[in-house]
Parts: C-alpha cells; sequence; structure tokens
C-alpha cells in the first residue's frame, strides 16, 4: 500500500542518516584523539597528540626505535632484516605503516611524520538496500599480530576480526580482515598479501563490495625538493609529487595503467620506494597515487569476485587478493625499480612466456623490421568517411612511398561504407575500390592495416538487433548485495551514436570480431588487422550471470581479450599478417605483434619505463601530431628523433583530413627533413640489435649546454639512449635542430652497465658505411665520448667485449 511505501521510505531515510551520522561521529572522535569503549570490550583508537600515556609496545614482536618518536604514537611494531625496516603503529594505530626505512642509504626514511592514524586498509561494504559501510583497520574490532620465521624469510601477520560497522548502534560482524607481510632475509622488498573472511551469518548482513590495501600514508621527504615519482601511464610519465594535483586513478589493464608499479624515489638519498602488485595474470585493478597534505598516498582499489552477487547458486563468502602487493626500498633511481618487475614478469607473468619478439615465429619479419607508418586521414576527432576512399587514399600514399623513398605501413580507417564510429561491428562489404586498392598498395610495398573497433557495438547496428546483442553486452551493478536488476554500459563518441560494451568474457565476442579479421585477411588479403581500444580502454566489470565468468571482479576481461586477440592472430599467420591494438596495456602483449603508442607519447614528461621493462618483447609504432608540428622543420624533426632513440617505429601522421603533413612532405622545401627522417630508418635498422631486440638502461650524463626546441612540449634538440643486448650496449644521439650543430661530451663507465672492472671492452663508432674502433678501455675506467652532430644527425656508437 502507499502508506506501507511511505514508512518504508522513512525508516530506510532513518537507517542511512543513522549510518552516516555514526560514521561521521567516529571520525571526529578519532581525528580530535578521543577515546571510547564501544559494546562488548572492544577498543575505539587512540590518538592523543600531547598525552605520553600509550600503551607499551606489544612485545610478542617489535621493538622501539630510538629514532621513531611521533607525537602521536611511541609504540611500534618492527618487521626487518639488513636491508630494510617497516614499522606499524601497535593496535592503538590500527596496525597502519607509520616507516619505511632503507638501511642501506643511512637509514633513509620514506614516510613522514603524522599526528593522523595511518590506514592500511579501508573496505566497502553493501547491503542488500544499497546501504554503505565504509570500513578502516582503525575501526574497533578484535586486533592481532603473529610474528613467525623459518630460513626464507620472517612473516608478520595482522587480524582484525568482530570489527564494528560504525559507533553506537551500528552493527557488529565476525568479519575477518589478514594481512600478511611477508620479507624474505637479504631483500629489500616486502610481500603484503590481504584475505577477508565474512562469515555471513544472515541474508542480509553487508557483502564485501571492494577493498583499498595496500595503503601508504605521507609518502615523501619534508620539502620534497629531490623527491619524484613515475606512474605506469603510458610509458611512464614522471612528476614532482607537487605536479600531480588531482588523485590519480589508474585502470589496469588499460592505456592509463600499461605496468603495475609505482617507483618514488628522492634523488639526493639515492633512495627509491617500490610499490607494486606482482600480479602475472592481469586482474582488474585500480592503481591510486595522489599528493596529500602531507606527503603523497598510494593504494590499490579491490574488486572481489562473486562477493555481492550469486553466481553458480551461492555467494562467495570470502575474498584473497590473487597476487602479492611487494613494497620495499632499493637505491638508485627509477630504471633501477624497472628491474624488480622486469624480474618478476620475466618469470611469472603469462604475457611474457612466448619470450622475445626476436624468438616470435608468430609475428612476421616484415613487421619486425618497420621503420614508418602513415594513416589515412586521422587528426583526431571524427573522421571523415571520404578520407578511406581509395581514390582519394591511394594516390596520396604512392606519392609518399616515392618521396620517402622506402616501403612503410599505412594504418587504413574509414575502408567501410558507412561513417566513423557508427554500426559497429558490421563493417562489410568494404568501399567500392578498396580491395583493388589494397592490392595495389600492397604491389608497391605499403603495408595495408585496416581498422575495426574490438570493443564497442552499435545499439542500432543490424548485428546488435539480429544477433540477441543485449545477451553479449557487459551489464554493471549498482553497488548492493545480490542485485536484481543489471543495466548496459552506454558510451558516446564523436559521431554521436550509442554503444554498448561487448562482453570479453563471453564466447561470442572474441569470435565475433576475430571473425571479422579473418575476413580481411582471407577475402581482401591485407598486411594485417588494428583492432582498436583493447590494449588502451579499462575493464568495465561485468555482473551478467549467463555469461560463465566471475561476476564483478576477477580477470576475465583481460583473459577474454586476449582469447580474441590470439585468434585473430591465429588467422593472421597464414596470410603472413599482424594483429596490433591501440595502445600498450602489458596483459596482451603475447597475443599481438604490436602496439600503437598514441598516450604513450602524449604527456611532455614521459619517462620510458615501459622500455625499460619490455625492451626486446614488444614492438611499438605511432604517436600524436598536431597541425602545429608542421609550422617548423624542428618540431616535426624532434618528434620523429624522439621515437628512434626510444625504439618505437616512427610516424603515424595522417595524410588526409586536415592534417598538413601530406602538403610538408611533398613541399620541396622541406627536403632536409625528408632526409633526416630516412636517415632515423636507416639507422633503426642498423641499430636493430638493440633498438629491437635490446632494453633500454639509463642514458649517459651529457656536459655542455644542450639546444631545446620548444614547441608543443619542451624537448632536447638531441635526443638521446643507451640500450643493452646481453654485453653490447648500443648508445644512440640524433640532433633534430634544423639549422644549429651540437656538441657536447658524455662520460661512460663500463661497471655502470654490466662490464666486470677488469674486462677489456671497445668503444666503435657505426655508420652506413661500416664499423671503426674509437678506443679500448678497462671497464672499471671511465671514458669521454666526444657528441658532435650537425643538424639533422645520427651518431650511433656500441661498447663490448675486446675480441
Amino acid at each position: 500500500s502507499e502508506l506501507h511505501q511511505k514508512e518504508h521510505e522513512t525508516h530506510h531515510e532513518m537507517k542511512t542518516n543513522l549510518a552516516f551520522l555514526s560514521l561521521f561521529l567516529f571520525i571526529i572522535l578519532r581525528d580530535s584523539s578521543c577515546q571510547k569503549t564501544f559494546g562488548q570490550t572492544l577498543k575505539g583508537p587512540e590518538f592523543n597528540a600531547e598525552s605520553d600515556l600509550l600503551e607499551e609496545i606489544d612485545l610478542k614482536y617489535g621493538e622501539k626505535s630510538e629514532s621513531f618518536d611521533f607525537k602521536s604514537r611511541k609504540s611500534v611494531i618492527v618487521l626487518e632484516n639488513e636491508k630494510v625496516s617497516f614499522s606499524f603503529a601497535g593496535k592503538e594505530g590500527g596496525y597502519g605503516l607509520v616507516q619505511i626505512k632503507d638501511k642501506s642509504q643511512a637509514n633513509y626514511n620514506h614516510l613522514l611524520p603524522s599526528s593522523s592514524p595511518s590506514i592500511l586498509w579501508t573496505s566497502e561494504w553493501r547491503d542488500v538496500e544499497g546501504l554503505g559501510y565504509n570500513v578502516d583497520n582503525t575501526y574497533p574490532s578484535v586486533k592481532n599480530h603473529v610474528l613467525s620465521s623459518d630460513s626464507k624469510g620472517s612473516t608478520l601477520t595482522f587480524t582484525w576480526s568482530n570489527i564494528t560497522f560504525g559507533l553506537y548502534d551500528a552493527p557488529t560482524f565476525p568479519t575477518v580482515v589478514k594481512i600478511s607481510v611477508f620479507l624474505p632475509k637479504g631483500s629489500g622488498l616486502a610481500k603484503f598479501s590481504l584475505e577477508v573472511d565474512n562469515k555471513r551469518r544472515s541474508e542480509n548482513q553487508p557483502c564485501l563490495w571492494s577493498i583499498k590495501s595496500p595503503q601508504l600514508n605521507f609518502v615523501g621527504a619534508q620539502d620534497g625538493k629531490h623527491d619524484s615519482v613515475v606512474i605506469p601511464r603510458g610509458f611512464g610519465i614522471k612528476y614532482t609529487p607537487d605536479q600531480v594535483t588531482s588523485e590519480a586513478a589508474l585502470p589496469y589493464p588499460s592505456s592509463g595503467c600499461t605496468y603495475q608499479f609505482f617507483s618514488f624515489c628522492n634523488g639526493k638519498a639515492s633512495s627509491c620506494l617500490y610499490y607494486g602488485a606482482h600480479d602475472g595474470n592481469g586482474y582488474t585493478k585500480l592503481l591510486v597515487y595522489s599528493k596529500q597534505n602531507s606527503g603523497s598516498h598510494m593504494h590499490i582499489t579491490q574488486t572481489p569476485m562473486d562477493t555481492c552477487a550469486v553466481r553458480n547458486g551461492k555467494l562467495n563468502e570470502n575474498y584473497k587478493t590473487p597476487w602479492e602487493t611487494v613494497i620495499g626500498v632499493h637505491s638508485g633511481d627509477h630504471y633501477n625499480s624497472s628491474n624488480i618487475y622486469r624480474e618478476f614478469v620475466m618469470k611469472s607473468a603469462v604475457w611474457t612466456k612466448k619470450g622475445p619478439m626476436i624468438n616470435r615465429t608468430d609475428v612476421p619479419e616484415w613487421y619486425k623490421n618497420v621503420t614508418l607508418w602513415f594513416n589515412t586521414g586521422w587528426n583526431g576527432g571524427v573522421l571523415n568517411a571520404s578520407e578511406g576512399n581509395p581514390a582519394v587514399a591511394v594516390p596520396k600514399l604512392l606519392k609518399l612511398r616515392q618521396i620517402v623513398g622506402a616501403p612503410f605501413t599505412v594504418h587504413y580507417y574509414c575502408w567501410h561504407r558507412f561513417p566513423f564510429d557508427s554500426n559497429y561491428p558490421d563493417y562489410f562489404p568494404a568501399k567500392q575500390g578498396w580491395l583493388e586498392g589494397v592490392a595495389t598498395l600492397e604491389a608497391a610495398g605499403i603495408h595495408v592495416v585496416p581498422y575495426i573497433n574490438g570493443r564497442i557495438w552499435d545499439y542500432n547496428s543490424p548485428s546488435f538487433i539480429k544477433e540477441n546483442g543485449m545477451q553479449h553486452i557487459s551489464k554493471n551493478s549498482a553497488p548492493r548485495l545480490n542485485p536484481s536488476t543489471l543495466q548496459p554500459y552506454n558510451e558516446n563518441y564523436g559521431s554521436g551514436q550509442n554503444f554498448a560494451i561487448g562482453c570479453p568474457g563471453t564466447k561470442y565476442w572474441p569470435k565475433k570480431i576475430s571473425g571479422i579479421a579473418n575476413t580481411l585477411f582471407s577475402t581482401y588479403k591485407t598486411s594485417g588487422v588494428y583492432i582498436d581500444q583493447v590494449g588502451s580502454a579499462g575493464p568495465k566489470a561485468c555482473s551478467d550471470p549467463s555469461h560463465g565468468h566471475t561476476l564483478g571482479g576477477g580477470n576475465y576481461f583481460s583473459q577474454g581479450d586476449n582469447n580474441l586477440l590470439s585468434s585473430a592472430l591465429g588467422f593472421a599467420q597464414p596470410h603472413n599478417g599482424i594483429i596490433v591494438t591501440e595502445d600498450n596495456a602489458e596483459t596482451y602483449m603475447a597475443s599481438l605483434s604490436g602496439y600503437l603508442s598514441l598516450v604513450a607519447y602524449g604527456n611532455c614528461q614521459l619517462f620510458p619505463m615501459y622500455q625499460s621493462i619490455y625492451g626486446g618483447y614488444m614492438h611499438t609504432f605511432g604517436r600524436y601530431f598536431i597541425n602545429s608540428d608542421y609550422d617548423h622543420p624542428s618540431y616535426f624533426n624532434v618528434k620523429m628523433a624522439q621515437m628512434f632513440v626510444l625504439g618505437s617505429q616512427m610516424g603515424w601522421a595522417g595524410v588526409g583530413g586536415n592534417n598538413p603533413i601530406y602538403s610538408f612532405l611533398t613541399n620541396p622545401s622541406n627536403s632536409d627533413s625528408i632526409q633526416f627522417l630516412r636517415d632515423l630508418m636507416d639507422y633503426r635498422v642498423i641499430g636493430g640489435n638493440h633498438l629491437k631486440n635490446g632494453r633500454l638502461v639509463k642514458p649517459l650524463s651529457i656536459q655542455g649546454k644542450r639546444n631545446t626546441i620548444v614547441s608543443d612540449c619542451t624537448r632536447d634538440a638531441v635526443q638521446h639512449s643507451v640500450w643493452i643486448n646481453g654485453l653490447n650496449v648500443g648508445i644512440f644521439f640524433a640532433n633534430a635542430d634544423n639549422e644549429s650543430s651540437q656538441s657536447n661530451t658524455a662520460t661512460f663507465i663500463g661497471t655502470s652497465y654490466g662490464f666486470n672492472e677488469s674486462t677489456n671492452l671497445e668503444l666503435k663508432k657505426v655508420t652506413r658505411g661500416g664499423t671503426s674502433v674509437v678506443k679500448t678501455f678497462k671497464g672499471n675506467q671511465e671514458i669521454t665520448l666526444q657528441v658532435d652532430l650537425p643538424p639533422r644527425s645520427v651518431l650511433y656508437y656500441t661498447v663490448s667485449p675486446s675480441k
């Protein structure tokens, strides 16, 4: 009845208000340093900034650190070895992390002192009505910790049980949260694991919706002048903490989170804090970094599997993080952080199991040797479909083939009959004359790689209606226990059309998209297929139980997309073809030939962490070009030079629309830039043992004045990198300045690049004409390289043991 409905709404509103009031009061009491006993024998958190009457240190395990005298806590629990020391607040502080010391660097402490409580985990719970409870490690609960040790190291285990979800009349549930911290002997890195046992006693007991753990707070030095952080977006972006003005919540796997760790370094102390998810199976997560009033903050938001929705007739009461989060310290800089993650992924990640590119037989040799790309008209926004008309695109591409004087690859947009970003995935038949156009281009040495989208499905496409699209798309759930109704996602791009997201966890969607690739190879004889968005857009949680995958969290999204790409790659192989996708999420590496690196080059503070991790295991190509890149030849030159030294296949500018590269390259006055581009292409082939098959490492220290080129970013005119392949080091310089020469020196010492002190080494200069020895020296001897570069020139050195 209407009266009953109003009573129900009033009751629900009172419950909601009471819950938020309880949470509000709890925060006030906690942060104002008040203490109160809540029901039973549970103790609230105790933080009195003025009082010295704090609980004595728990003698089960721990010690009082003489240098640890924060205002709010003098009781700590310490887990340590000869490399690192982790200090956790005592029971009264909820066991939050309060110190991480690098013992190899004069006990440098990576966490700032603070009178605020240190949060180690925060969980979100939802009941059948959607009422939310946010609970963390400082909430009233029974807290315990235990140490165990063996020959491998020590494990410190914390438990929180009988947790009260608020204050006063708030419910207490028999939930148990457990965090174990394993510190191996001789290692500066600890492994954190988390388990939650909900111990459900009633159908209405809230379910675990998400959990943020482990959390690091107050990271950094007091003044922060020497601090920097590299976040895993694109290839990596290096910031000072103050440059991060809003929370960076990075969805994995995606272009926003292409690998899984933060590197936070203090240059003055030569000490770095490493925070990473060592997950080799591609589980969905958010890596979060933010700047606080006092230091920086890091955590991982985890979405449990099957904890809030019934699958196969049951609800999962327990959750265990399906990876270890590794936190610790090391000396050096951000490049040293990449060593830690590289070692992990080479041993444990499913996407490195096929080995390095040089050994992969499912990637054709012609693609491994590609040096240059163009595309048919993409310049941001919605493409003009006429740009893909063979009568428009083919003559332009043939003209560029003549000007460049070398083969290249074209990313072909708008080859289908309908406008861009509409009617996906119903692409066929192609535009009239496109089959013949592909044959013409391929015969001229231009590899054709057409565009399709591997993720979105137009609600108004014929196939959505005919093939029961609603059954196969991803569906969202409101945050609540066992929701009765799911909602399909809706995305909208510049075309104005509405799109669903095909669920890769179904059998239908991977088969649908890979089948399109098969048609392009078998019927249209293309050299490859570009499958858009798969390596770029982050996972969308799906809660449809009919799909057969876990509900909410899990790794079904990355597994399903790998199934899609692997199937497409299987169709490519008989035709010596390739499969590539947008951006460079690591999880798809083994199912692909390469990545279009758009986001990776889209930030002026690019840091090449990805190349340092995965050099030799992947090929990237392409970047954004904007109209102003053609205002001055140096602007064009420096973007190409940057791609060259970072090992990418160069180019990807659009040859139609309002992108002026076609007129730039066909203008005889820019012949010098064309020759410089040819030089870069040639040296990519000459230096392929390093740029294609090696791993990028720390650059040399360069002395002398360095010119800059100021366009959309300020970049060094001389682009530089160092690559290593076994016992062979490649050193690359490219002067992109169109008018000015550059003269500098650079220092090299062999022991910094893996050579023994007594090893006899040779420095060689490599040119088109051959190789010449410049000097010989010992591994522990510092030598000076003379770097004299005329305008638009390339210099390539190698260092290897003398024969």
